[in-house]
């Protein structure tokens, strides 16, 4: 939930949980959650934060010193980052981050691969936008851009897929 007089004091939502291998402040915790965050009221200037728990059911505890680990930046008043999906890459700390970045000049998928193992020092290793290229609708036409997806990574054959909303809606 929300939490007053931070990043995410208005706004908090669309959870992804993995399982995996993370030390924060000292404790060793076998959950991740990053989420959408925001301390605006009409949409704007959303973020992406993390939080730690040792059970799935919680409780869970906000990654407040890196918090948000998606910053958007403060000089653009359009929707943000947000819409998050984490992948584990080993099952313990590395994984990829996606995320919806709503630029002022683009809507996209951004993803970014971190070594998460030590929360107190996260190691962003590439970040990159995810692209257009080999997407298709159901009815086999390309895409315009990527929002709101899901992704999930097959180990066996090195595959990612995805699942979003498709435009036009």
């Amino acid at each position: 939930s929300p939490t007053d007089g931070t990043w995410d004091s208005r706004h908090t939502c669309d959870p992804a949980v993995i399982k995996g291998e993370f030390a924060y402040n000292g404790e060793s915790y076998n959950y991740i959650m990053t989420y959408l965050g925001c301390v605006t009221s009409d949409n704007s200037r959303n973020e992406v934060g993390l939080a730690v728990a040792k059970q799935p059911e919680g409780p869970w505890i906000k990654c407040d010193e890196i918090n948000p680990i998606a910053k958007f930046p403060e000089e653009y008043n359009t929707w943000g980052y947000g819409q998050p999906s984490i992948v584990s890459m080993d099952k313990k700390g590395r994984v990829y981050l996606f995320y919806t970045a709503g630029l002022p000049t683009k809507t996209c998928t951004m993803v970014e691969r971190w070594d998460f193992s030590n929360l107190n020092e996260p190691k962003l290793e590439a970040r990159g936008e995810v692209p257009l290229g080999g997407w298709k609708m159901n009815d086999g036409s390309g895409i315009g851009f990527i929002s709101n997806a899901d992704f999930a990574y097959d180990s066996s054959t090195g595959a990612f897929y995805m699942i979003a909303d498709s435009r036009p809606f």
